[in-house]
């Protein structure tokens, strides 16, 4: 999945997940890219929101990695798995679009041959009905997404994962951190016209490390976020894929300092701008 998942295992328990077949389709603007988890961040769950929640990941695997912690292991990687999702309110679920099975469970299985895997793309969805939005208790939940690795040690000789082997049978699995907010009111995607490309206003605002930009496009498009200061420097770049319809886009805002920001979205053709405040 994402390498920098991998510098470091943690012992958890396996919990079961609700798995329904084939909940989203992978999205193909990443078929090109190298391994890695769209969006990085939960987008937040709005309790005025009549869709309740729904959140699509995507996902590309990666083939092989080395860890140091608290193992020094080089490894093949076959397959990913999500083990168990820890930290979701009530009412919340996951469900994954697993493209096979391998060594007792269904999983993202890599093609290509041992020891030459080939990555492959997933998505799994998060998602929840009003009635589970609305009961959920507004604030922030700390939620941990927990990967098993179907992986061999790729150290000739080892003794440890000799044989490709879930890495949950030596009690270790990947934790993933996310952080998922529950808010009484954000602005209403309804706001936005369905059939052109629109941005509302980001919310919360003002807002400490994150908030959540709702807009919405046509059709599936590259989208360009961009960050100024007040004196006109760019300060926050980044790109990402929106899908056809409502979207919500959650920043990251962390390295930024507090002030008054702009931010323009733009899908390359059209664009939006608005005002946001950062205070920390």
């Amino acid at each position: 999945m994402i390498k920098k998942l991998l510098l470091g295992f943690a012992v958890v328990a396996i919990t079961a997940l609700t798995v329904n077949a084939q909940p989203c389709t992978p999205n193909p603007i990443y078929a090109d890219s190298a391994g890695g988890v769209w969006p990085d961040v939960f987008p937040t769950a709005c309790k005025n929101e009549p869709a309740g929640y729904n959140l699509v990941i995507d996902l590309k695997t990666i083939t092989d990695t080395s860890v140091t912690s608290p193992l020094a292991l080089s490894l093949y990687i076959q397959a990913f798995r999500i083990s168990s999702v820890d930290g979701l309110p009530s009412g919340f679920q996951v469900a994954q679009a697993y493209n096979g099975s391998v060594g007792g469970f269904d999983a993202w299985v890599n093609g290509g041959t041992d020891p030459n895997w080939t990555p492959v793309q997933g998505c799994a969805v998060v998602s929840a009905p009003q009635s589970a939005v609305q009961a959920a208790n507004v604030g922030d939940n700390a939620v941990t997404v927990n990967v098993d690795l179907y992986a061999k040690n790729s150290t000739p000789g080892s003794p440890i994962l000799a044989n490709y082997t879930w890495t949950s049978t030596i009690g270790v699995v990947v934790p993933y951190e996310f952080t998922l907010t529950v808010a009484d009111v954000c602005t209403s995607l309804d706001e936005l016209s369905p059939n052109s490309f629109g941005v509302a206003q980001n919310y919360p605002n003002p807002f400490g490390n994150s908030t959540t930009i709702p807009f919405n496009t046509v059709k599936e498009e590259n989208m360009t976020l961009k960050v100024y200061n007040m004196v006109g420097m760019l300060v926050y770049e980044t790109e990402f894929a929106s899908k056809a319809g409502k979207n919500v886009f959650l920043m990251d805002a962390s390295k930024l300092s507090s002030g008054m920001y702009v931010f323009n979205l733009s899908n390359g053709k059209e664009s939006a701008t608005r005002k946001m405040t950062i205070q920390k």
